[in-house]
């Protein structure tokens, strides 16, 4: 078996070699299976066969044996009891010459070897030579044989040579004497094994002639497996030949030129199943290389498919000398949809911004007639467009863009407020590649959303540099999060204009960067405002805020107030107001005495989501300012609007206070505003004395600036409210 098995093995890659084909397998597996089984059957019958054959001459042999010894003990005993019959008999007793002549005339007998007497002792007074020889010695018998013969039993002993029986000669129950007598079987024994050695020479004879009858069947068999093999392989082989050309002709797309293999079989099943998963792979070949280009979820172009067709449509704009325009389109905080909404609505919500980008593409002009639009990321658009006449064609697309996704998208019961930011570079004059293109429009998107979000901008060289420095500052910012020695939290305070004591303070975040050094808020707060740490540096502001609340409770000191500014893109994040809830757990007490000034340029009448995020602050106890009052486009209504306590009027106003009318008309304006509205009054920027006179006489409530006090840490703030500063 073992050789059998590696012999298959070797042909077996010996076929993998030379490429063996089906017809030649099947024969070739066909016959070693027949030839193993045969061959395997044969063996086990020749074997058996021999081991019945030994076994029943060596039976026979044995069994004739012991039919001889059986008749010669037989005889032997019968001999033994005669002789001692006539011994006891009164004609022999004490008759020596007479038992002599006897015994003598006994040994004539050719089955008779020898005979001795013995005494009742054991001891020899007949040897078979006479009473003269060796009379007088011991026997061979030992105690428990004389023993044995002394109660009348006959003891027989046989050896390979010869059979002695010892049998006692009785009298009145009394031993006279012990009569031996043995009996040479050397020349039987030969004799037999001579017959077993004739036997077992015609058992082999026998095996050898089963053996070769055994291979001469086993020869012929495996002809007549060939012949059948072969036949029944040509059945198989023949039209899995042509159903394999079939499956080439499929592959290449040949299909209309076969005859298709029709059969009422199992090979003509396999054929329709070919036929048919043809058909299907075609299908799926179809949907795989939409896949590949396009987008599943919105049927717009994806990367792959917008670079392809760019570099088609660039190849021909270079030929033509014509320009093109790549707009990078991405949305504003769409994560916090994903976030608050789930992705299923997030989705959604794609699906109707992609319809709306597909609709803004009817305001290019009928000579732009290359528009390929392709969503490369979650919440990132392109858009390429060509040929421009101008750089205004593509300005005038843009603010239609802006304005088709500035409106809520309502899905159902949700209404999602939406904006984005756009960076647009232009064919060749940014760049000859995709590549290039995609690079300096995303840089001129960030730029957009770092100018305030909603707005579009053209590619400028310089970007490059600033979202370099932009990237840096983030990342270095986080890592100054995670440190216990890199940012500090002063506090300017902010006086009652009344009576000069200090009544509130405002929280201003400082970095001293272990390398680039001390950084000014103008350098890192537009860029954290607009990133995702806007988060955490909000919170880390408001921990530190409560701390130093939680000292002036102790100091008895509860009039205190602390104004903490609160970033534009934290309002529209759902979990801000559970992050803040979470970090006032059991000092709650200290949130009225926290003033959150939201700045109002970043304010919008219809955001459903600020205004839900401003109603949950106050919940907790929060006081809500606007900051930089004056500056929006809609001041009345934000206090229409927000549920505010107070405003701070912008500094800009402040600062040319004494020197324009205008400014002097808008402050005054702003005071009259908010007194309408019964809101508090915060002057800031107040940066000289006059100022700051004048304030007082037009009745504003609390004033904030240089000529007050400059930024001061925690101790010297505590200091400071015992004292009248001015």
């Amino acid at each position: 078996m073992l050789a059998t098995s590696k012999l298959r093995g070797q042909i077996q890659l010996r076929a993998k070699r030379v490429k063996l084909s089906i017809k030649n397998r099947f024969v070739i597996t066909l016959s070693m299976v027949t030839l193993t089984v045969t061959f395997t059957l044969s063996i086990i019958l020749i074997a058996l066969s021999r081991s019945d054959i030994r076994d029943i001459s060596e039976n026979s042999v044995e069994i004739m044996f012991s039919n001889y010894k059986m008749q010669a003990e037989s005889n032997l005993i019968s001999i033994a009891d005669h002789l001692g019959e006539s011994l006891i008999n009164p004609l022999y007793l004490n008759d020596y010459v007479s038992i002599s002549e006897y015994l003598e005339t006994l040994q004539r007998d050719e089955h008779i070897s020898n005979s001795a007497l013995f005494n009742p002792e054991g001891k020899i007074f007949f040897d078979g030579l006479g009473f003269t020889h060796n009379q007088g010695e011991p026997s061979l018998l030992d105690e428990i044989q004389l023993q044995t013969l002394a109660l009348g039993e006959t003891i027989l002993e046989l050896g390979t040579t010869e059979i002695i029986v010892y049998s006692p000669i009785l009298l009145d129950n009394k031993i006279l004497g012990i009569l031996c007598i043995s009996a040479d079987i050397t020349n039987t024994y030969a004799a037999y094994q001579e017959a077993e050695n004739q036997i077992r020479t015609a058992s082999i004879e026998y095996v050898r002639f089963y053996s070769i009858v055994a291979i001469s069947i086993l020869i012929l068999l495996l002809l007549a497996n060939y012949y059948v093999a072969s036949r029944l392989s040509a059945v198989l082989y023949e039209p899995i030949l042509k159903l394999r050309e079939h499956a080439i002709a499929l592959g290449k797309g040949n299909e209309q030129d076969l005859t298709k293999l029709d059969r009422a079989d199992e090979i003509g099943e396999l054929a329709n199943a070919v036929y048919s998963m043809a058909s299907e792979l075609e299908m799926q070949n179809q949907s795989v290389k939409f896949l590949a280009f396009h987008d599943p979820l919105t049927g717009l172009l994806n990367r792959s498919g917008f670079q392809k067709r760019m570099e088609q449509s660039l190849e021909n704009l270079y030929k033509n000398a014509q320009s093109g325009a790549l707009l990078f389109i991405d949305l504003d905080d769409f994560k916090e949809v994903n976030d608050s909404l789930g992705h299923e609505t997030g989705d959604r919500a794609l699906r109707s911004i992609s319809d709306r980008l597909r609709k803004a593409l009817t305001s290019v002009e009928p000579e732009a007639h290359i528009k390929h639009l392709a969503r490369i990321g979650g919440d990132e658009f392109t858009l390429f467009v060509a040929p421009l006449k101008n750089s205004a064609q593509i300005s005038v697309l843009a603010e239609e863009i802006l304005t088709a996704l500035s409106s809520p998208v309502t899905l159902e019961k949700e209404r999602i407020h939406t904006s984005a930011s756009i960076g647009l570079a232009i064919y060749p004059e940014h760049g000859g590649t995709p590549s290039a293109l995609l690079k300096n429009a995303d840089v001129a998107m960030y730029t957009s959303k770092h100018l305030g979000k909603g707005t579009y901008r053209f590619y400028d060289a310089d970007m490059n540099t600033e979202r370099f420095r932009s990237s840096t500052i983030k990342m270095e910012f986080q890592k100054a999060l995670d440190s216990d020695d890199q940012l500090e939290l002063l506090f300017q305070p902010i006086i009652n204009m009344e009576d000069g004591r200090v009544s509130a303070a405002e929280a201003l975040i400082r970095w001293n960067h272990p390398l680039m050094g001390y950084l000014s808020p103008e350098q890192f707060i537009a860029i954290v405002e607009h990133n995702e740490i806007a988060l955490p540096t909000d919170l880390w502001v408001l921990n530190k805020s409560l701390t130093l609340l939680e000292s002036l409770f102790k100091k008895e000191m509860r009039n205190i107030s602390i104004s903490v500014n609160v970033s534009a893109s934290n309002l529209v994040r759902k979990q801000f107001p559970a992050a803040v809830h979470k970090l006032i757990k059991g000092k709650e007490r200290l949130a009225q005495n926290i003033k959150l000034e939201i700045t109002e340029t970043f304010l919008h009448s219809d955001d459903d989501q600020v205004l839900e995020t401003m109603e949950a602050l106050r919940n907790m106890g929060f006081h809500i300012w606007l900051d930089d009052f004056g500056t929006g486009y809609s001041s009345l209504s934000h206090l229409k609007n927000f549920p505010v306590n107070g405003i701070k009027i912008d500094q800009i106003f402040i600062a040319n206070l004494m020197e324009s009318d205008d400014d002097r008309n808008m402050v005054t304006a702003l005071i009259s505003l908010a007194k309408a509205f019964s809101v508090e009054v915060v002057a800031e920027g107040i940066n000289n004395e006059d100022s700051l006179s004048m304030l007082k006489q037009w009745g504003v409530q609390y004033g904030q600036g240089m000529v007050i006090c400059k930024p001061i840490n925690g101790p010297e703030l505590i200091q400071s409210l015992s004292e009248i500063i001015t």
